[in-house]
């Protein structure tokens, strides 16, 4: 080890420096943390201020047992600046003392590099990155807009902005509560790859808000390329210059531009969805921009448990550097220190180490799920195209690269616990039984009964229902009260039609004035014997009037529809579209029985609303066949409709039909959730077997009608995990295969 402390090296003199803490915060110079930053590979490490201190000092003119003697004071060991110089010449921050052997050896390093990401690259299909073009220029032409969008003026005048927008759309979608969520379905073949290069655009956009950020604060972009996340293409750059900066409120900023850049889109798609009609593809796009650049990025990107942007972003202003390595290395240490019963050190990482534990522990729980969730949409999505190979492929591909990852890790661990004496002494003691315990408690886990539930589409049918239809053209003027209880007699709907007033005006004239004149002929008639025939005349054309003027009467009467029978009064609020191939109208689907259609004209014949007894309320749910068979009668259910999401209904299975629907009802045609095919112009079957499941309810939303649609959650009996996902299994995998 003596002739090891005698060599000399030296620090390359290429390497910048630079703090990593906010500089506009006074701090002790021996609690600084410092970034290099390497020119040449454009990497970047992060020293403490001791280590940094002795990277100085290796010069060239000191031995290491020089700088050794002067580091005396911290009590520094020959194996902490023997490891420390192996980390320099490993990172390549050290001048070569051989030139051509360590240029043999970076050439290597390289070549071992770029295979291990073609492996990765093969290992992950789902996330590929692949470097394209250095973006300077660009950055430089866009270097004023960046600054104007990154000002404090517009930083203000946005978030007032962004508010007014907010509150209105939040009032919208109060008053419509399904609004934002039927633009957004409302997809036709031929927009889906419009709404796919939104997408790609938003996020290329949201990247770029990061470069442009860092051009605004001074850091540089020196990579931009495509991600092909889950085979859709977006544009991706690396501004890693951004921690070299000394503030930690600045490079958090360029962390969260792209999130800031989404928002501001949001908001424009918020007023586009504002001002545009419903049925229009503008407002169905303005729709899937305002969530995904809203609910989306906050619940992905500004995550810190994903390392996206939020994570950056927590990890600035936490001045923790590799957040997720040292919250997973300060998880294993209190894992180790747990069973081995040795203090941790607390000076070892940049943070609180228990908070570091914490964090660690939980984005690796977040991350399985993620993961998990991504390869079961994947798969979803391509068996429904037909493609459930490749879908298993690809989801088994995914979560295997997991369990590698994993095995590798408790590989390292259960070295480290081996090497610091966890089965030796009474630490083995307590390792055996701390382990049987997570054993036991992971059995219990996966073996204890959970509840479990099962969901369907449903639509409201009522058995007795009287249909409420406007018995002539008119003028709709008032009604009851839309899913009130009225009783037989009582007034449904008022309509006037001024027309047939103006006309029966006239009749009641006319008869009045023909009566008027035959009273005035049969006193003429007692002197003169002529009139006889003109009274006889007239008399006829009386009758006639007065039967004209009954027929007007009982027009009127229809103009006020009365109640055929005690019962509910529910809207008529579905339509059949010409085509399968038409969006549905939006506004043919509204009730005509709303105060905003007060004045208007309802057509002769027109659909008003349904009477229904209260004692038949009942909704049809069309179930899938493996779901089915996990139904029986009488067991519980939650509906929530979609005309009211806000408010859930319970009620009781009443029937489960013992054969699988022929066809899919009308007002089902086209749900997502239940795929169909053609079998005629208009009319669909199931692609898997559907059985219908009638439940009982005992009380359904006020704005619910015939034909209303609902989702249905039926309480099945307790499943533990490895049940569930042995069912799993045998739905999704095994037939297919």
């Amino acid at each position: 080890m003596n002739d090891s402390l005698q060599q000399t090296v030296r620090l390359r003199p290429d390497i910048q420096w630079s703090k990593f803490v906010d500089g506009m915060r006074s701090i002790d110079e021996s609690q600084l943390k410092w970034v290099a930053r390497d020119p040449i590979s454009l990497e970047y490490y992060y020293f403490n201020a001791f280590e940094k201190t002795v990277a100085c000092m290796l010069d060239g003119t000191k031995c290491l047992a020089d700088v050794l003697a002067a580091s005396r004071e911290r009590s520094v060991t020959a194996d902490w600046i023997l490891q420390f110089v192996a980390k320099l010449e490993h990172a390549s921050l050290l001048v070569p003392r051989e030139p051509i052997l360590a240029g043999k050896r970076l050439w290597q390093s390289r070549i071992r590099q770029a295979r291990v990401g073609s492996w990765q690259k093969l290992l992950s299909p789902l996330a590929v990155r692949v470097s394209l073009l250095d973006p300077t220029r660009l950055l430089d032409m866009l270097a004023t807009p960046a600054r104007v969008l990154f000002s404090t003026t517009f930083f203000l005048l946005w978030s007032a902005a962004a508010l007014v927008v907010a509150v209105l759309v939040l009032q919208s979608w109060l008053q419509s509560p399904t609004s934002i969520m039927d633009a957004i379905l409302q997809v036709t073949t031929s927009q889906v790859v419009g709404l796919v290069l939104v997408y790609v655009c938003v996020k290329s956009l949201h990247e770029l808000g990061h470069a442009m950020a860092c051009k605004r604060w001074g850091a540089e972009c020196h990579e931009i390329g495509l991600f092909f996340l889950v085979f859709t293409p977006i544009l991706y750059c690396n501004t890693s210059d951004s921690w070299r900066l000394s503030s930690k409120w600045k490079r958090a900023a360029i962390a969260a531009a792209g999130i800031y850049i989404e928002l501001i889109l949001a908001s424009c798609g918020g007023v586009v969805w504002l001002v545009t009609r419903d049925s229009s593809a503008i407002h169905m796009m303005a729709a899937n921009v305002m969530v995904i650049c809203s609910v989306s990025t906050l619940a992905i990107n500004a995550n810190p448990l994903l390392r996206y942007d939020g994570y950056y972003v927590l990890s600035d202003l936490w001045t923790v550097p590799n957040l997720a390595e040292q919250g997973k290395e300060a998880a294993w240490t209190m894992s180790l220190r747990l069973l081995t019963l040795k203090p941790v050190p607390p000076d070892r990482w940049d943070g609180d180490y228990r908070w570091l534990a914490f964090y660690g522990a939980a984005s690796w729980f977040y991350r399985q799920f993620v993961v998990v969730m991504i390869a079961w949409v994947v798969w979803i999505l391509l068996d429904g195209l037909g493609l459930s190979l490749l879908g298993a492929f690809l989801a088994i591909l995914s979560l295997t690269t997991v369990v590698i990852s994993n095995l590798r890790g408790s590989l390292r661990w259960s070295k480290q616990l081996i090497a610091e004496g966890g089965f030796h002494g009474k630490s083995r003691y307590r390792t055996l039984f701390l382990c049987a315990t997570m054993a036991i408690i992971v059995v219990a886990i996966f073996f204890a009964p959970l509840p479990t539930s099962v969901s369907a589409r449903a639509l409201t049918q009522l058995q007795s229902q009287i249909p409420v239809y406007a018995k002539r053209t008119a003028i709709l003027q008032d009604f009851a009260s839309v899913g009130s209880n009225v009783q037989a007699g009582q007034i449904l709907v008022n309509t006037e039609s001024l027309d047939l007033e103006l006309e029966l005006l006239d009749a009641r004239g006319n008869v009045a004035a023909l009566r008027q004149r035959v009273t005035q002929l049969q006193l003429h008639a007692v002197n003169d014997e002529s009139t006889a025939i003109e009274l006889a005349n007239v008399a006829a054309e009386l009758a006639k009037a007065e039967d004209r003027l009954k027929i007007l009467h009982q027009e009127f009467e229809t103009l006020t529809v009365l109640a055929e029978q005690a019962g509910r009064l529910m809207p008529a609020d579905f339509k059949m579209q010409p085509t399968l191939a038409e969006l549905p109208n939006a506004d043919s689907l509204k009730p005509l029985l709303t105060r905003s259609n007060i004045g208007k004209v309802v057509e002769r014949g027109e659909l008003l609303g349904w009477l229904g007894k209260n004692d038949e309320l009942q909704i049809v749910a069309l179930v899938a066949e493996q779901d089915a068979k996990l139904l029986w009668q009488g067991m519980s259910v939650t509906c929530r409709w979609d005309c009211e999401a806000g408010s859930s209904f319970s009620g009781t299975v009443i029937r489960i039909s013992p054969e699988p629907v022929g066809e899919i009802p009308d007002a089902l045609i086209g749900d997502p959730a239940i795929a169909g095919e053609a079998i005629g112009f208009g009319s669909q079957h199931p692609r898997s077997p559907h059985y219908e499941v009638r439940v009982g309810m005992q009380e359904i939303p006020r704005t619910a009608g015939q034909y209303s649609l609902a989702n249905v959650r039926f309480r099945t009996a307790p499943r533990t995990l490895f049940r569930s996902f042995q069912r799993l299994l045998d739905i999704n995998v095994r037939p297919q295969l």
